[in-house]
């Protein structure tokens, strides 16, 4: 996996200082979240803990560091600036509270739900998969997948965004014991 390009911006010492001024701070915030945006979609970070470390099952080219520190010019955001970026996140519509009681990490969403929702059905017509029943995990790690945004897509995200389809009439979802084992798109 390539490397992530960060923005110069991140080589900026006062990036990593929470601005005083109200209109520099919203400029700034925006900066952050769409930094964070862009390096879990690059690294396909699906959760994210609220001091910038990936929460990852197969770390295989993922970096361990936190998001939130430049160790090159020594820099890092205090813990209530990172709270606050990715309240910000989930306020956007662009993360979830894993636990919304603890606060400490989130389901990262590059995509909302119902853009995810979109790519899913694409794929179904181009690859000719309507009315086919599909395991979740064929849409998650399935050759047929390889190419597509949403390989290896968090099962939470993939739930809901078949969910979505479900109120819309799209598919049929299969469950056992609460849980989605199966889909049926149609």
């Amino acid at each position: 996996m390539s490397s992530f390009e960060f923005p110069s911006i991140y080589n900026f010492p006062p990036f990593f200082t929470k601005q005083p001024n109200n209109s520099v701070w919203k400029s700034q915030l925006q900066q952050w979240t769409t930094l964070v945006l862009d390096y879990c979609k690059h690294y396909r970070i699906w959760r994210l803990s609220t001091a910038g470390t990936p929460i990852v099952e197969d770390a295989t080219g993922v970096p361990s560091d936190s998001l939130f520190t430049n160790s090159i010019i020594d820099r890092h955001l205090k813990p209530e600036v990172c709270q606050e970026i990715i309240a910000s996140l989930v306020d956007q519509g662009r993360a979830q509270w894993i636990d919304k009681t603890a606060q400490k990490s989130v389901l990262v969403l590059w995509y909302s739900i119902s853009e995810w929702s979109d790519l899913l059905l694409n794929w179904v017509d181009s690859t000719g998969q309507k009315g086919v029943v599909l395991t979740l995990y064929e849409i998650q790690h399935g050759n047929l997948t390889l190419s597509e945004e949403f390989h290896s897509i968090d099962e939470t995200t993939l739930t809901q965004a078949l969910e979505l389809l479900e109120k819309k009439g799209k598919v049929l979802m299969m469950k056992e014991n609460k849980n989605v084992v199966g889909v049926k798109f149609i």
